[in-house]
């Protein structure tokens, strides 16, 4: 069981993480995609690049694995869990 930042509880299986971007770019990353005991893919969230802080344009998320980078946020204002299916 897992609890969300609401204080809701979802099932393992049911959750994906929303990453939202100050120009309301949304990205969408499966729990079972980054589940060590499924896909076991990373999502890496930068706060800096070459040590240089990125307080201007605000953290970065990305997947590595992916190979067109459509999934590369910039500024990111917020990362959820949203539960699917209800």
């Amino acid at each position: 069981m897992l609890v969300t930042a609401a204080g809701g509880e979802c099932e393992v299986r049911d959750p994906v993480g929303l990453g939202r971007a100050s120009d309301g770019y949304e990205s969408v990353w499966s729990w079972g995609e980054i589940d060590p005991n499924f896909g076991g893919r990373q999502v890496l969230v930068a706060v800096s690049e070459d040590a240089a802080p990125l307080d201007d344009e605000g953290p970065r998320v990305t997947s590595p694995g992916d190979l067109h980078g459509g999934r590369y946020v910039f500024g990111i204002v917020s990362i959820k869990l949203v539960k699917v299916g209800s």
